[in-house]
């Protein structure tokens, strides 16, 4: 991306924190944003950022500055955050990993964990959120219906796939709890 004017090529563009990071690394030769400030708050690097993205605050943050027309385009944006986190999160499980996004208040996600500690899955293969307090909450949750038929959590994922309850991790894993 070549451009004398950034602000007119961020216009309308819901990618905005990959652009910024894009632009910057072309200009730079490094591989990611070192910092990121807005309005004079750090933010963190590029993963920081993304987070910040995924987890619907920063959608949230540009909607109350006045970077969205309207609450719709705002909503618009938090769905889009929310699925972009967990299609990004399952396409980082091929290989044999895991993507879990748990609630710290539910049952069905402490026995998925179990399960994990159960099958001795290293915690260095398991990705895993508490998604409590997630703007992209709700979205999240939606999403996972969209792809397994149910909006309850935890969403996990393995080798690449979504997988659709307990069953399947059970099957992926080999573990006893039930």
């Amino acid at each position: 991306v070549y451009t004398d004017n950034l602000d007119e090529t961020l216009a309308g563009r819901p990618d905005t924190f990959a652009v910024i990071n894009y632009v910057y690394c072309q200009y730079s030769k490094l591989k990611s944003a070192p910092q990121v400030f807005i309005k004079g708050k750090f933010i963190g690097g590029f993963t920081d950022t993304r987070h910040y993205y995924y987890t619907g605050q920063g959608v949230y943050d540009a909607y109350r500055a006045g970077k969205y027309s309207h609450y719709y385009a705002y909503k618009a944006a938090i769905k889009k955050a929310a699925i972009e986190f967990v299609d990004e999160g399952v396409e980082r499980t091929k290989g044999g990993k895991f993507f879990v996004l748990s609630k710290t208040r539910c049952t069905h996600c402490f026995k998925a964990k179990d399960c994990l500690k159960d099958a001795n899955v290293s915690e260095k293969i398991i990705e895993l959120y508490e998604i409590n307090d997630f703007k992209t909450h709700d979205e999240i949750k939606r999403y996972k219906q969209v792809k397994t038929g149910s909006p309850y959590t935890p969403l996990l994922a393995y080798n690449g796939k979504i997988l659709r309850n307990h069953n399947a991790l059970v099957q992926a894993t080999g573990c006893s709890v039930y």
